[in-house]
Formats: C-alpha cells, sequence, structure tokens
C-alpha cells in the first residue's frame, strides 16, 4: 500500500494541488505520521479529494483524515443527560 501511496498517490496529489514533488512528498509524510502510518487512510483521502476537487485539496483532505469523534453509547447518553439534571 506504501508503494502505492507514493506512486499513484503522489502523482495525484500533485494533480490536484500543482506542488512539486518534493512538497507533495512532504504532505504524504506529514499526512503518514498523523494517521499512525496508515498508507491505505492517506491514499483514500487523496482519492477522494481527486475526484470532489475542493476548492483547498490540502485542507480538505487533512480534515478527511482527522480522528472522528466516538459516537455515545445509550447508556453514555443517559448518564450523560442525567448527570447534567440537579
Amino acid at each position: 500500500m506504501r508503494t502505492q501511496l507514493f506512486s499513484e498517490g503522489l502523482r495525484r496529489l500533485r494533480g490536484i494541488t500543482g506542488q512539486p514533488e518534493g512538497k507533495s512528498r512532504a504532505l504524504i509524510g506529514r499526512w503518514l505520521k498523523a494517521t499512525h502510518d496508515d498508507a491505505s487512510e492517506v491514499l483514500r483521502a487523496i482519492r477522494e479529494a481527486a475526484d470532489l476537487r475542493p476548492s483547498d485539496p490540502v485542507a480538505w483532505m487533512e480534515a478527511a483524515m482527522r480522528p472522528k469523534p466516538k459516537a455515545m453509547t445509550r447508556d453514555e447518553q443517559v448518564r450523560a443527560t442525567w448527570g447534567k439534571i440537579e
């Protein structure tokens, strides 16, 4: 997956951002660090951005790779609600 990220992903990233290869590699490296070396997650975000063509692709991809908040279970929702009631 890492090889694919640095071939296909790098090519796509350069195409949507217009950044030179060095800057694009640095972005991929930063995103790998942020995703704990999850090359498939970084490549997924690059592919989606290439398909969607957001106006600010770098910001869009960084938001897409941010960890999503954990959904609360029903018990946690009840405890949170009842904990606020006096």
